[in-house]
């Protein structure tokens, strides 16, 4: 009888150790199936990104932090109003738009717009597409998508955000609008940042992960709008690696689903990175781990588009992405919640990339 309690026990408390270890495994159906020649039957592990230590800056004292001098432009993705000849604007109903490389919804994306992002319109095609300028590449958006005129700069106006450029050649930035206040970085003229608030005489900017004061004194404010995300690296592609980012892309948005199978309703991250192979011809297993496990091994410094990179929770490989170049990958994220493009080491950096062709 003891023997038996000491059995039960054990078992309970290795049980509870699994559990709070976040130990995970992965269900395999009683009845697997085949689509497009893709082996599946196995679910995919759920991915639990990183989560990096929270400092407490404001207890920290200043003569004991490192102060860093940020000389990076950290945030310049909008332009101001006034640089604008021929302004064009997403409406504010529209959720995503794509900008093509040719006027037709066959033309390769190399870029994404969201509501109110702003464009500068080079010529109307005449046939319901701009081709138009944003984000530092031409492309062409459907002309159904955008606002010109009077209906552009008025929505542009109830959306505009607030930047400042640093006119002083460093200025410090605190974590309160004092003098007295800490210091959480330098900066360096001619940067810019958002503004999150006008306080008094200071601006409260964004300046990485963090906000902090400057002293409106040493800044000079403007307006700006939002231009359109730049996935252009994808033009340069060819062969496979081209297939298989093109392809994928179409589902960008696509939500994310444990164990999903469906291009219609959601996925999830080695069902998707199957099926953008597949396309391209090359046919790998169901799962991160077995996907992992095919391949030739390459560095993360020698990997090219068309790779897949692994990333790792406890040791343990649980999530997949497409390399697309520019270090970014393509790939459904259960911690963005859908299928989206993220920078390769988004989440830390991969422990393993494998090249298929």
């Amino acid at each position: 009888m003891k023997t038996k309690l000491w059995v039960l026990l054990f078992t309970a408390v290795f049980t509870a150790g699994l559990l709070l270890s976040g130990c995970r495994k992965e269900e395999i159906p009683e009845n697997t199936i085949s689509f497009q020649e893709i082996p599946e039957g196995m679910t995919e592990a759920a991915e639990v990104p990183e989560t990096p230590e929270e400092v407490d800056l404001t207890v920290a004292s200043v003569s004991a932090m490192t102060i860093p001098t940020i000389e990076e432009q950290p945030y310049n993705p909008e332009i101001d109003l006034a640089m604008f000849t021929n302004f064009g604007l997403i409406s504010d109903t529209v959720s995503i738009g794509n900008l093509r490389n040719a006027p037709t919804t066959n033309g390769l994306i190399v870029g994404r717009f969201y509501p109110n992002t702003g464009m500068e319109i080079l010529e109307d095609m005449g046939n319901g597409w701009y081709r138009v300028s944003s984000g530092g590449i031409e492309g062409y958006v459907n002309s159904s998508l955008v606002l010109t005129g009077l209906p552009a700069k008025e929505q542009a106006l109830r959306y505009e955000n607030m930047w400042i450029r640093i006119t002083a050649g460093s200025l410090n930035v605190r974590m309160e609008p004092s003098l007295d206040s800490g210091i959480l970085a330098r900066v360096t003229g001619g940067q810019t940042y958002r503004v999150v608030r006008e306080e008094g005489d200071w601006y409260k900017i964004t300046i990485g992960s963090e906000e902090g004061y400057v002293s409106r004194d040493y800044a000079m404010l403007g307006y700006t709008v939002a231009q359109a995300e730049n996935w252009n690296q994808i033009a340069s592609l060819t062969g496979p690696a081209l297939t298989i980012a093109q392809w994928g892309m179409q589902y960008l948005g696509l939500r994310y689903v444990y164990g999903g199978e469906s291009m219609a309703t959601g996925v999830d991250c080695s069902y998707f990175s199957a099926m953008c192979m597949a396309q391209a011809g090359i046919r790998i297993r169901r799962t991160s781990r077995e996907q992992a496990a095919q391949g030739t091994p390459v560095s993360v410094a020698e990997m090219r588009p068309g790779d897949l990179l692994f990333y790792a929770t406890h040791g343990t490989i649980d999530h997949v992405a497409i390399y697309i170049g520019d270090n970014k990958i393509l790939h459904a994220a259960q911690s963005i919640g859908c299928v989206s493009i993220s920078a390769y080491n988004y989440c830390g950096e991969p422990v393993a990339v494998r090249r298929y062709f």
